[in-house]
């Protein structure tokens, strides 16, 4: 997927964020999330997605135009920007399915349904920075814009222990026995 300007899409993330909390605050008023599910803990009001997305999507573009810089010839510099469209639509994909379930308390298969990202790990290198922002969009509508953020970090960071750990593993093994 390319993209010619940060900016725009930033706007774009920024005005999905903000149609969401329309939605939100004309249906009752926008949810406040407790961590542990506990109301005696502090809660994290969606309203935090307007600050914590843009600034995600805004990361991921600059990682993946640094990326993409290392691999383009330096005496070109560009403002085109790669995104690995096969990670973030993973990423958005398992978000979507990730909040749906959830909203149709679904828990039991949850359960089984975050175990996933680690089980693909050691071939899918599920810790780019596109993944986190296709699985955070796909659990705003859900979550809001901060839980996501964490949950994504959390997964992501087991993921790449995982897959450095097997990887490295599996050519440690290869060149022993070779």
């Amino acid at each position: 997927m390319r993209i010619n300007n940060k900016f725009y899409f930033v706007s774009f993330t920024t005005l999905l964020t903000a149609l969401h909390l329309a939605l939100e605050f004309f249906q009752g008023g926008v949810v406040t999330h407790y961590p542990l599910a506990d109301t005696s803990n502090p809660g994290i009001s969606n309203w935090w997605g307007l600050v914590t997305l843009p600034i995600l999507t805004w990361v991921v573009l600059t990682v993946a135009q640094l990326k993409a810089s290392r691999r383009q010839d330096k005496a070109q510099p560009s403002n085109l920007i790669l995104l690995q469209k096969n990670y973030l639509f993973g990423g958005l994909a398992f978000g979507l399915a990730m909040g749906i379930l959830w909203e149709l308390g679904q828990e039991a298969v949850l359960q089984y349904l975050i175990l996933l990202p680690w089980l693909m790990a050691p071939f899918v290198r599920i810790y780019q920075p596109e993944t986190s922002l296709g699985f955070v969009l796909g659990m705003m509508y859900t979550f809001g814009g901060v839980l996501p953020i964490a949950f994504a970090l959390v997964i992501q960071t087991i993921g790449y222990i995982i897959y450095k750990i097997l990887n490295s593993g599996s050519k440690w093994l290869i060149a022993k026995y070779k």
